[in-house]
């Protein structure tokens, strides 16, 4: 073998190691990402892996809410705003006694009037999600489960105990956003 071909062979090798300590470095850093993702958005993170078909899709997703919720102006709700809000709450609680279904129907587009105030886009209840995940992912799953009892409750086909669980689940969204400051996020 001559020096030349030595040589090559050695620059070659190079190369080859340096693209192998390039792929595990990248692989290390999308491992990380993800367990900060999962780490931050908890169960919502397994939601999105699922229904995106990966973590590398999930990823993504995760990564594109965080920079279309940047681009909204979400806002804090005026004083008289909030008491009127906390007002109709308060009614469509007193009226699960009585009429449970529509209560949880009330609430549900309650919750929708509230959050258009304060600028979640008007794209629709994915959309909505989406965009509440970004800063309050421990209650989007508990929102995705009372719409889905609400549009049971049109249907006429929600039981006691799920509007009972909707209605809960309401509550805690509509504390959240009628109190959150709507303070700047923080990128994951």
């Amino acid at each position: 073998m001559s020096d030349t071909e030595i040589l090559a062979l050695v620059i070659g090798a190079f190369v080859v190691l340096v693209i192998v300590a390039l792929a595990v470095a990248l692989a290390a850093r999308r491992r990380a990402h993800d367990r900060e993702l999962a780490r931050r958005y908890g169960s919502e993170y397994d939601h999105v892996v699922g229904a995106t078909g990966g973590r590398k899709a999930a990823r993504s997703e995760l990564d594109e809410r965080v920079q279309r919720r940047e681009q909204l102006a979400i806002s804090p709700l005026p004083e008289v705003s909030r008491r009127r809000y906390a007002e109709q709450w308060r009614q469509a609680q007193v009226r699960f006694v009585d009429q449970p279904e529509l209560a949880v129907i009330e609430a549900d587009g309650l919750v929708e009037q509230v959050m258009r105030e304060r600028g979640y886009p008007l794209d629709g209840f994915a959309e909505q999600a989406a965009m509440l995940s970004v800063a309050h992912a421990a209650l989007v799953g508990r929102y995705r489960g009372a719409h889905a009892i609400a549009d049971q409750a049109r249907g006429h086909s929600a039981g006691p105990d799920e509007l009972r669980t909707a209605l809960l689940a309401y509550r805690r969204l509509i504390e959240q956003q009628l109190h959150d400051d709507a303070a700047p996020l923080t990128r994951a």
